[in-house]
């Protein structure tokens, strides 16, 4: 026993976080609302509470295989948890993750919201995903709510969402 020494055990969270995100990493994505971007079983995007298991994590990927942190402006690629890539339908602009190939719909490069247009990307951080045609967002469609891209360049509340890493959970 050392006598006068105090020890604490302060969480590194502070330190992770400091570290940016890295291609590879798992990720969620939600809005200001706290739903949670998801991918169901059928494959299609939605937008609900946090889910009971894995359906809002995914993997951020380069399709140039880029390694290391990821930085704003950066074109990246998700791949969901059933182990497909998300992509945006080209006939109604949903998001699904049914393909096992990377495709131009399936892009997204990651702009910062509220000004924040260049670094890295950290955890907690607020993005915007904009893909060939519009931003990710947020729509009411009948009983649900889907994800898609608008087919115009427009940003607000509804194209932001928080970033946020999943420390003990891979894909």
């Amino acid at each position: 026993e050392v006598t006068g020494v105090q020890t604490c055990a302060l969480p590194i969270y502070g330190l992770k976080l400091a570290t940016g995100v890295t291609y590879g990493e798992v990720v969620t994505l939600h809005n200001s609302d706290n739903q949670f971007l998801q991918i169901d079983h059928n494959g299609w995007g939605t937008i609900h509470g946090h889910p009971d298991g894995n359906w809002d994590h995914f993997a951020i990927l380069s399709n140039e295989h880029r390694e290391g942190h990821v930085s704003y402006g950066d074109r990246i690629v998700l791949r969901a948890h059933n182990g497909r890539f998300v992509s945006i339908r080209e006939d109604n602009r949903a998001v699904e993750a049914v393909s096992r190939s990377i495709t131009e719909q399936g892009q997204f490069r990651i702009i910062g919201a509220g000004g924040t247009s260049s670094g890295y990307v950290h955890a907690r951080d607020k993005v915007m995903l904009q893909a060939a045609e519009g931003y990710l967002e947020a729509i009411p469609l009948g009983g649900d709510i889907r994800a898609v891209t608008a087919p115009s360049e427009h940003t607000g509340p509804q194209t932001e969402w928080v970033l946020q890493k999943i420390w003990d959970n891979q894909l």
